[in-house]
């Protein structure tokens, strides 16, 4: 069966089954970074993209605010 190159890099399933975007545990993530361990790139910019930690750098730099939903996760 050949993979055609819009299907190169994904995942492939079974047709008509739905995959379910990982529900990620905000408390959890905001606990381990406040502990001084790593969270990651993505997940330090959910947290403040949430108002959950405060900006680095910007307009909004030291504060804890939410922007509204940008389209992501």
């Amino acid at each position: 069966m050949a993979i055609g190159r819009s299907s190169v890099g994904q995942q492939i399933t079974k047709p008509g089954v739905k995959r379910k975007k990982p529900r990620i545990n905000y408390q959890e993530l905001l606990k381990k970074y406040r502990s001084g361990k790593s969270v990651g790139a993505t997940n330090l910019a959910r947290l403040k993209a949430r108002g959950l930690v405060a900006r680095t750098g910007g307009k909004y730099k030291g504060k804890k605010k939410d922007l509204g939903n940008r389209g992501k996760s």
